[in-house]
């Protein structure tokens, strides 16, 4: 199943939708640990649909288990962009980990993702989320369309934010990525891509989209092999 964005609803919203809060910490605490219980603990709770499905799907992810995790990452956006008022933080949530899904597994409309939940964040004046976006974009580009478009891309973006911020954890991702898609062009070395997928930074197992783990954009672009126009 193809894991972009379905189209957005009607993005009108309250702003006590906007400010709800993420399901409680236990069950990505439960996730993060252990994902097999976990998943069938999120199975039988009462979350609201779109954070459960949103959760499981990172469940799944974490498992490997990737065409099950693309179906319920495209479930909870669907779900949640049907509520009305439409509750934003869910819906913020929920697009992220399915872009992240679709840039994880190669998908070749990973870009076009990454635009939807840009436009999104940048419809709710979510500024770290758009870098997050703008910065997968690149990765995807430079895996899917060419290493030289992608490159220039999170260049610019990286020059960009840290004209006007203070260096923090996104300029240092955004910066060693940079260097790691330079490094591999002028080598052809690319490094093991990784395994097990770290959480997205502001999904719902690691909320907290300013600080990301250090590595994960690095792990998003080792994933797959860039398409080389640089030689």
């Amino acid at each position: 199943m193809h894991p972009s964005l379905p189209p957005p609803a009607d993005r009108a919203v309250t702003p006590a939708a906007a400010s709800r809060t993420l399901p409680p910490a236990r069950f990505a605490q439960a996730i993060l640990l252990n994902p097999g219980p976990a998943i069938r603990a999120l199975n039988r709770s009462t979350l609201p649909a779109g954070q459960r499905l949103a959760l499981l799907a990172e469940a799944l992810l974490r498992l490997g288990r990737t065409e099950p995790a693309i179906t319920a990452a495209i479930q909870a956006v669907t779900v949640v962009g049907a509520q009305r008022p439409m509750p934003a933080t869910d819906l913020l949530a929920a697009s992220t980990v399915c872009t992240d899904i679709a840039v994880w597994v190669g998908d070749l409309g990973a870009a076009r993702a990454c635009t939807t939940l840009e436009q999104l964040a940048l419809d709710w004046d979510d500024h770290p989320r758009r870098f997050l976006a703008v910065a997968l974009r690149a990765v995807a580009l430079y895996q899917h369309t060419s290493c030289r478009t992608g490159l220039a891309l999170l260049d610019r973006l990286t020059g960009f934010y840290q004209a006007r911020n203070s260096s923090d954890p996104i300029g240092q991702t955004l910066t060693s990525t940079v260097r790691l898609m330079t490094d591999i062009c002028a080598s052809s070395h690319r490094p093991p891509a990784p395994l097990r997928a770290d959480p997205v930074p502001g999904g719902l197992l690691h909320p907290d989209i300013t600080h990301p783990n250090a590595g994960y954009l690095q792990s998003r672009l080792l994933r797959h092999p860039g398409r080389h126009t640089c030689q």
